[in-house]
């Protein structure tokens, strides 16, 4: 027994051991998401019973089959063969097999089945949307977390930067090169340092959590792998942004339940002008009964029919064989305006279905001018910042020798500092900034956005 427990204790602290050294990449969380999200599951159920209305449609143009049997029993006094009054038991059975099936009504069954093909396409667009959705949420949110590590790097390395400038000041105060006042003032830059690194490990404590929200997972625990992201060396923007919508055309989902949209509609209208034609329909039957009277000879004498009746099973239900069939025709003649107002609301539906698709593909080419333009703007801003930054660092490595030398307060050192920082930090927001961006750009160009 203290085996087996120990084992089970071995495996658990081995599963609760892989969980917590499990670090997630950018596919790992894209592909999790797709797989286990509420609401794709919910959009993949839809489409599911989507399917089975395109199973009930194409079942409406087959033929019917149905059997019926009944079974009754009756006791009480009757006329014999002799003109007796005598007790009598009487088993009555019946028995039938019916079938039909519509031989033509203006195409109707057809037409809806295609619509029902049609609708259960348009849900697997719209599982399809969804899954685009959260793949460009999760990218985002994996950036976002990369982007909070870097600027919390950042926090720490001016904290280490601040805590050196005290020691340093610290000797000259001693040594009696420096005012104590300017202790006092490194001291307070210290603590806004380490104020501002708290505040970089909440953010990215935040991000972490959304991301793991996204995912639908236990926030606990949850890490992302170490990745070093370098400016993309894509060449989406050497494209132009008609070049990407034309491509986008041909794939996106929203694109694509538009246009089957408006196949859907023209088949409404279809439909609705079934209704002008006639409708013909075939139906055909079989059906047999036997009487049995109990205590009877094998042949009896029925006073009512003044007939003789075979009381045996098989000859009965041979005999009482009867056979039928039938062709309906029904042509519509006035129907009270009802096919003309469907006709004309199913043409409306039509032009309804034209706009839409209009308006999807207007939408998808000004998202994606916009996208082109915003990546176009970020990466010269990243490319000004990295300028930024070279005169920055030059600024601040002059103004910490003279620090050092005492020829520079330390307001003045800590100003300068303060602009090193903020121009690595508007580095590292306007990097991260290109890449999603340019990541926005290759996830409508149809590219793998995963890609780290």
């Amino acid at each position: 027994m203290k085996a087996k427990i120990a084992i089970l204790s071995a495996l658990f602290i081995s599963a609760f051991s892989f969980s917590q050294e499990k670090k997630w990449s950018l596919e790992d969380c894209v592909n999790y998401a797709i797989d286990n999200n509420i609401t794709i599951k919910q959009m993949q159920v839809t489409a599911e019973s989507s399917d089975q209305d395109r199973i009930a449609a194409a079942g409406q143009m087959l033929p019917s089959l149905g059997a019926s049997a009944s079974q009754s029993f009756s006791f009480g006094s009757s006329i014999n063969q002799l003109n007796e009054r005598v007790s009598s038991d009487v088993l009555q059975s019946s028995f039938g097999l019916n079938t039909s099936v519509t031989l033509f009504n203006g195409f109707k069954l057809r037409n809806s089945y295609k619509q029902s093909k049609i609708s259960y396409e348009s849900t697997l667009f719209d599982v399809a949307s969804s899954e685009n959705d959260i793949t460009l949420n999760i990218v985002n949110g994996y950036l976002t977390i990369l982007f909070d590590k870097e600027n919390l790097n950042i926090a720490v390395a001016k904290l280490e930067i601040t805590e050196e400038q005290l020691r340093r000041t610290k000797e000259l105060v001693d040594a009696g090169s420096k005012p104590r006042v300017d202790l006092y003032d490194v001291q307070a830059s210290l603590a806004k340092d380490q104020q501002k690194v708290v505040e970089q490990e909440n953010k990215l404590q935040l991000s972490k959590l959304s991301l793991a929200q996204l995912l639908q997972i236990d926030y606990h625990n949850f890490e992302i792998q170490e990745v070093e992201v370098g400016i993309p060396t894509s060449e989406v923007l050497l494209e132009s942004a008609d070049d990407i919508y034309k491509t986008a055309l041909s794939f996106r989902p929203e694109i694509k339940k538009a246009e089957i949209g408006l196949d859907n509609a023209k088949l409404g209208t279809q439909i609705a002008k079934a209704d002008y034609y006639p409708s013909l329909s075939f139906s055909a039957g079989l059906t047999s009964f036997y009487i049995h009277q109990q205590g009877a000879n094998e042949i009896i004498f029925n006073p009512m029919s003044r007939t003789y009746i075979d009381n045996r099973f098989k000859e009965q239900v041979s005999n009482n064989l009867n056979k039928s069939f039938q062709f309906s025709l029904t042509i519509p003649i006035f129907n009270k305006l009802m096919v003309k107002t469907n006709v004309a609301k199913a043409k409306l539906n039509s032009e309804l279905a034209e706009l839409e698709l209009s308006s999807q593909k207007l939408a998808l080419e000004q998202t994606i001018q916009s996208a082109f333009l915003d990546a176009r703007a970020a990466l010269k801003t990243y490319e000004v910042s990295q300028l930024s930054l070279v005169a920055q660092q030059k600024s601040f490595e002059n103004a910490q020798i003279k620090y050092n030398l005492g020829s520079m307060t330390s307001f003045d050192f800590d100003k300068v500092k303060q602009e090193l920082i903020e121009a690595q930090s508007t580095l590292v927001r306007s990097k991260y900034d290109f890449v999603f961006k340019v990541k926005v750009l290759e996830f409508y160009k149809g590219m793998n956005v995963t890609a780290e």
